[in-house]
């Protein structure tokens, strides 16, 4: 799983709201001031997100539509190399 990532947005203040992964809450947490920030962990790969609202008397909102949210944890390659009079061609050594 990879933690630290945020979703963030807007809701009237007090409501609190669900992030969902199909029937599965992710996180969640209530909007202050109109504005809300709930950390989730999410597996490599591609996860489409939902979410919901639900206000102070426990009404319940529909379902968002969903957000296609990809976590890349690969890490990307780089190729160097070097020419100096034409007689040395990379890789770099390290040292």
């Amino acid at each position: 799983l990879v933690s630290g990532l945020s979703i963030e947005g807007t809701a009237d203040a007090g409501i609190t709201v669900q992030i969902l992964n199909g029937l599965t809450v992710l996180g969640s947490g209530t909007a202050g001031a109109g504005s809300y920030a709930i950390p989730i962990n999410l597996a490599a790969g591609i996860t489409t997100l939902t979410s919901r609202g639900i206000d102070p008397a426990g009404n319940m909102s529909a379902v968002s539509a969903g957000l296609a949210v990809t976590v890349d944890t690969t890490a990307p390659t780089v190729a160097l190399s070097y020419n100096q009079s034409g007689n040395t061609t990379g890789p770099f050594a390290v040292g």
